[in-house]
């Protein structure tokens, strides 16, 4: 027992003079004009950027230092300066303060303006070039007292950043590469980033609100390898400024996507990339080609390879959505329209649609397609109530048609303006009856 109260007096002692350590040596930082010229230079490195700062304040329990007002300059001296008007919070390792060195374990950034720029060689991020001579992927990161035990000697500064925290952060983003540029601002930003800074691999979650309408959430990790898994969720994201990425064939982009998305990118040269989607667009306004749609639209499904040989599957719900394409079909809101099935890469960067099933109004059928600078459609269906879908086409407004038909690989071709048809259509006791002629009844 006597041991054991010898042992608490001296963590008793021990940890007093840890205190009185602090209270002496923290002031002492920040007076110190070195510690406030390598902050920047830890910064300015950190980043490829030139850092700077205010006022530098001191805390004790945790320790660490804020710095006010600091500034990150652009990519160039006529760029807008890429963070501002931040107040950052650095805490620091307690064993590395002893040896008058600092080590900065985590840091908060709040109040920030952070501006992003993307130009003809990329997003222009404060990162500077690898240097070969650091660790390999996946080695562990010295602890924060080896850190301070090389930090210099005792006497310089270690940004080994294990954790960033951003709190009512502002994130401004520029898109050079557009016509017009691009300008999108996410406001209320707050989240976390685990790793050391500006690591190979940074794992992170943030959450914001963009300007233009609605909110987001970000979370995941990524490497500078290129390897990335993100989940990002939507809440009634507004998609008009995102109607310069779509191609030109996309006449207009409207509406609140809602749901989320999620991405696995193996790296530069890699060929496993997978996008994962589950969406929902309300108040939708598209216009694709001849197509055109308004209303809600649900979609969920898989892609593999996007942007080189696209393959996956999908499920898209049109029922509570307007569909119209050119001339021939016109869908009001509240018609069941659905079609799921399987997306593979055709020749000449054609897509062809296998084991897809569609389903609107009365039809229920198995179709393959091949779109690309033609449509070709073949359907197979079991018997349907033609008057029933006759109604959606334009052409047939003013007729009263009746019957039942079923299709055995019936097709629709497409080629500019030109329809084409063959294939097996069986017709069973269908009537066509219009206005000024005699009704004519077909079967077989």
């Amino acid at each position: 027992m006597k041991r054991l109260f010898r042992v608490l007096i001296a963590l008793g002692v021990l940890s007093a003079l840890v205190l009185v350590a602090l209270i002496v040596l923290l002031p002492r930082l920040a007076e110190i004009e070195e510690v406030r010229r390598q902050l920047m230079a830890a910064g300015s490195e950190a980043t490829g950027r030139d850092v700077r700062f205010g006022e530098l304040d001191v805390a004790l329990m945790p320790p660490g230092l804020r710095l006010t007002e600091a500034q990150g300059s652009g990519p160039s001296s006529e760029d807008s300066p890429f963070l501002e008007g931040a107040t950052i919070d650095l805490r620091l390792s307690w064993l590395s303060l002893l040896s008058l060195s600092v080590v900065v374990d985590s840091l908060v950034v709040e109040g920030a303006t952070l501006r992003m720029v993307r130009g003809e060689d990329g997003l222009e991020l404060p990162i500077p070039e690898a240097d070969p001579t650091d660790p390999a992927e996946g080695a562990e990161p010295a602890p924060a007292e080896e850190a301070a035990a090389s930090a210099d000697d005792g006497g310089g500064l270690d940004l080994a950043v294990r954790d960033v925290r951003l709190r009512d952060t502002r994130i401004i983003f520029e898109d050079r590469t557009t016509e017009p540029p691009v300008l999108l601002e996410i406001a209320d930003l707050a989240g976390k980033a685990e790793g050391k800074l500006l690591p190979r691999r940074l794992d992170f979650d943030f959450s914001g609100v963009l300007s233009s309408g609605g909110g987001l959430r970000l979370r995941g990790n990524a490497g500078a390898d290129g390897a990335a898994e993100l989940d990002l969720d939507l809440t009634e994201v507004q998609v008009d400024p995102f109607a310069v990425y779509a191609p030109p064939s996309v006449g207009g982009m409207g509406g609140k996507l809602s749901g989320a998305v999620s991405v696995e990118q193996t790296g530069a040269g890699g060929d496993s990339d997978r996008i994962v989607f589950d969406l929902r667009l309300e108040d939708g306004d598209f216009a694709l080609d001849d197509v055109a749609m308004q209303g809600t639209l649900l979609a969920e499904g898989t892609l593999l390879d996007p942007t080189g040989s696209p393959s996956g599957d999908f499920d898209i719900d049109a029922t509570q959505a307007a569909l119209r394409y050119a001339e021939f079909f016109a869908k009001p809101a509240g018609t069941p329209a659905r079609a799921n099935g399987k997306l593979r890469a055709g020749p000449e960067g054609a897509l062809r649609l296998e084991e897809t099933r569609l389903k609107v109004d009365s039809l229920e059928a198995d179709v393959v397609a091949d779109i690309g600078d033609s449509i070709e459609l073949k359907i197979s269906a079991k018997p349907f109530d033609v008057g029933s879908l006759s109604r959606l086409v334009p052409a047939a407004a003013e007729k009263k048609i009746e019957g039942r038909a079923s299709l055995r690989q019936f097709s629709v071709r497409q080629t500019g303006e030109k329809l084409a048809f063959g294939g097996e259509a069986e017709l069973s006791e269908i009537r066509v009856a219009g206005a000024d002629a005699p009704p004519v009844e077909v079967s077989g």
